[in-house]
């Protein structure tokens, strides 16, 4: 039975609270499992894959450490498993995952063998030391080959999820909702190392829906095991219509949860742009504070006992573990054995149109055909021929046709490619320009690809500015000066064919300047300038913020946030 998940309400890019729905079934395979995370969801991560190995695709690891690194014990967790002191007993790892595999509380870890593992370590991290990561490295060595591994510890970046979004912190600082701009694409690498090659990401609004539902439903009493009683899903509007997808778990980090940041981590993260391109439903289950049974005050994922069960909670019997895996089983029950059709072919080819055709699947009661990606009739055919006529001359084209049996959809068939003869028509200017980061010295861009397309030209100012041709939809202008204006537009190119321009868009680079913070009392912050007074009190220099009394007894925190310009407060703020 498949449940209608278009029939929930919902809302995109934001959490309608109101709406707590019961976690949907769709048409996605249980062994295409995969799961992230940072800090201690990066922990969370490893004890998923390792005890689940079973039914997971890969992982990608933020800032986490070895399996059973803490051994159940909280000191072990704060010295070794964050700070490397000592550096974490690998060996010890081993051992407790080949025990634990011979008595069955974990999947065998051969499994992992076959696996794709993404990791991550900030050369700044002070809070899980890359020696860390390094020791999970070594872990991961033991089961998985190296050519299997992409280990990026290379990247100037705090304790944080690194992602290319410019209105979120800075990279090298550490501090709340722990999600930085990095000018370095945190979620697209590990979803990539994972599943392979993807689309491009959706930089513009996205098409899913993101679903509160109800968590009560896998673990009894939730807020006694630190557990929210929602979590939130993000499902891809090709998923709603019960397209093949795939399921991956993105897991936030202390502090991180919706309670301490709202929706910063799921909106933020970086997964849902490549999740809404590439039938990739991204899945946030939540943890809480909780303050005395358990002692869990930065809502932490459970990966050092805290729940009162040490020797479990990394298995699968553990109360947050088994609450994951009963959701994972719930989203992946709705998958679809209807098979895909084989044998397409396409029978005719002019300069109009493209005729196609392939074999009957049992059980089918239509078909759906889709060109480069996109489907072409809204309604099935009943018949096993479909002819194209909206092509263009000279192009080319690939198609794959879907079958359905009312209720739900195969797989695509293989695809076919084809070439219309004659020339191709002109080609069209790119559209929907838009500026989708700025910082000091650089401007980020996208725009919709062009039927055609070899690549494309970015110009500035009407002076090319790129070297190569640029072959995908995105293109981020670096070396600017900070302060400045700047107008672009951008070309479709085809061998020596260039389009006429896109729109025009225009941006302003930040400030470079970098800002500092100085706490002393009030007297002190008159006598080097950065405050003045006035009828006795001090004020902020720029801002003019009542700082309270001009005297030595009180103490104010003042931020240079740009030259000669002094607010209250620190530089995050």
């Amino acid at each position: 039975i498949v449940l209608c998940v278009v029939c929930l309400v919902v809302v995109l890019q934001g959490i309608d609270t109101a709406t707590v729905v019961s976690l949907p079934s769709l048409n996605m395979n249980v062994n295409d499992t995969s799961v992230s995370g940072l800090s201690s969801g990066g922990y969370m991560a490893v004890q998923m894959q390792v005890a689940f190995s079973s039914i997971m695709r890969g992982a990608g690891i933020f800032a986490g450490g070895p399996y059973n690194c803490a051994q159940g014990k909280l000191n072990e967790a704060l010295g070794s498993c964050m700070k490397a002191k000592p550096a974490p007993d690998v060996q010890s790892s081993i051992s407790a995952t080949e025990s634990r595999a011979q008595d069955g509380s974990i999947d065998d870890p051969s499994n992992l063998a076959s696996q794709k593992i993404f990791m991550f370590s900030g050369t700044q991290d002070t809070t899980v030391y890359p020696q860390v990561m390094e020791a999970l490295y070594e872990y991961y060595n033991n089961y998985v080959s190296k050519s299997n591994i992409y280990f990026d510890n290379t990247v100037d970046a705090a304790h944080t999820q690194p992602t290319t979004n410019p209105q979120m912190n800075s990279c090298t600082r550490s501090y709340s909702p722990y999600v930085s701009y990095c000018e370095y694409d945190g979620a697209g690498n590990a979803l990539s190392q994972i599943y392979g090659v993807l689309n491009p990401r959706n930089n513009g609004t996205l098409t899913g829906q993101m679903l509160e539902f109800d968590q009560s439903e896998f673990l009894s009493n939730p807020a006694s095991k630190s557990i929210a009683d929602t979590g939130y899903v993000y499902i891809p509007d090709s998923c709603m219509k019960n397209e093949s997808c795939v399921l991956h778990i993105a897991l936030h980090g202390c502090l991180q949860n919706y309670g301490s940041v709202n929706n910063e981590y799921i909106d933020n993260s970086g997964y849902n742009e490549w999740a809404d391109t590439n039938n990739i439903v991204i899945l946030y289950p939540q943890t809480i504070v909780s303050n005395v049974s358990p002692s869990n005050p930065n809502a932490c994922w459970n990966w050092w006992g805290y729940n009162n069960n040490p020797s479990s909670y990394d298995t699968k019997s553990g109360y947050q573990m088994n609450m994951v895996y009963e959701m994972i089983q719930r989203m992946t029950s709705g998958l679809v054995t209807i098979p895909a059709p084989t044998n397409l072919v396409a029978t005719s080819v002019t300069e109009t149109s493209v005729s196609l055709q392939w074999s009957p699947v049992t059980g089918a009661t239509g078909y759906y055909v889709q060109r480069d990606g996109a489907t072409l009739n809204s309604v099935a055919v009943s018949t096993t021929s479909f002819t194209d006529s909206s092509v263009a001359s000279g192009s080319s084209y690939e198609y794959t046709v879907t079958a359905t049996d009312g209720q739900s959809i195969s797989p695509p068939s293989s695809a076919v490619s084809v070439q219309t003869p004659g020339n191709p028509p002109p080609l069209s200017a790119p559209q929907n320009l838009q500026v989708t980061g700025v910082t000091a010295t650089s401007v980020s861009l996208s725009w919709s690809a062009v039927s055609g397309a070899d690549g494309y030209n970015v110009y500035r100012y009407d002076m090319k500015v790129n070297t190569d041709t640029v072959v995908g939809t995105s293109y981020a202008d670096e070396g600017l000066q900070s302060l400045t204006r700047y107008v672009y537009d951008v070309t479709a190119v085809r061998g020596d064919e260039e389009s006429s321009p896109s729109n025009v868009v225009e941006a302003n680079t930040e400030s470079s300047y970098v800002c500092t913070t100085t706490t002393a009392s009030n007297y002190a912050h008159v006598q080097a300038g950065r405050a003045f007074v006035s009828v006795g009190k001090a004020f902020a220099v720029g801002s003019e913020q009542d700082m309270g009394l001009y005297n030595t007894a009180i103490i104010t925190t003042l931020s240079e946030t740009s030259p000669s310009y002094y607010v209250i407060g620190d530089c995050d703020q």
